[in-house]
């Protein structure tokens, strides 16, 4: 009605460029992983990001510094492939706790709260930034603690290294900071990382099967899938064997 709009429902009814001309005139975008919310963000439009489901919000999320995200305050979240019967994370984004959010957004900057989840319960405000190397990431408002950041800036790390040994440094020291924020998901890593090398071994060099990556726990499910679609695209030549053997005896080897 504040809209004034003869209908709610515009899916289907607007041109790309009357999309855009829509989205310009809106305080704040509020959408999950949408092909318009990645316009908005391209447009400079305040965006709110409900990530929901098996995605992650560094990957599929807005880009832009100072945009919005809201999603499950679950330790699986980013999981790429849910293994339950239906996604946990989708029912921790209630009207109320997605209205909250908004209205404290469109009242910033007093009506943020600096407890990071607390106003919201089941949910987590985090906003887009830029890291000392001038790389994407997102920053948990209030900066609370939190231990699925360190796990984010160690793959970060490790598939900058992956692209440049010289960044080899700043591998080894996001390694020591997730051992340092969570010992115990540091040594769970490495030990799954010790299972998919003796796997790998037992496995002489054959093919590996499609859902490979899926079964692979969350925590090195992006480097199982990284791994595996580098081994499909060389026909699992001796190389590409190589490459990713290498790979995983780098990362075993920070985390020892």
């Amino acid at each position: 009605r504040l809209a004034r709009l003869p209908q709610a429902n515009l899916c289907g009814r607007l041109s790309l460029r009357e999309v855009a001309a829509v989205m310009r005139g809106l305080a704040l975008c509020v959408t999950p992983d949408t092909g318009p919310m990645h316009l908005a963000d391209w447009l400079g439009v305040p965006v709110l990001d409900l990530s929901m489901g098996p995605v992650h919000a560094r990957e599929t999320g807005p880009v832009s510094p100072g945009q919005w995200v809201l999603r499950a305050a679950m330790s699986c979240v980013g999981c790429w492939s849910c293994r339950q019967a239906r996604c946990s994370c989708k029912a921790a984004f209630t009207p109320e706790g997605v209205g909250r959010a908004v209205l404290a957004l469109l009242d910033q900057p007093r009506g943020i709260p600096g407890g990071g989840d607390v106003a919201w319960p089941g949910l987590r405000l985090l906003r887009t930034g830029r890291d000392a190397l001038g790389l994407h990431t997102l920053v948990p408002v209030g900066n609370v603690p939190s231990v699925g950041r360190s796990l984010e800036d160690f793959w970060q790390a490790a598939f900058l290294c992956f692209a440049g040994e010289d960044l080899a440094p700043q591998l080894r020291l996001r390694a020591d900071a997730l051992r340092a924020a969570a010992p115990a998901l540091g040594e769970r890593l490495r030990l799954a990382l010790d299972r998919m090398l003796t796997g790998w071994a037992r496995g002489g060099g054959r093919p590996l099967p499609e859902n490979f990556w899926a079964t692979q726990p969350p925590l090195l499910r992006i480097f199982a899938g990284h791994a595996q679609m580098t081994l499909q695209n060389a026909d699992f030549s001796k190389s590409a064997w190589r490459c990713v053997l290498e790979r995983a005896e780098l990362l075993h080897r920070v985390l020892a």
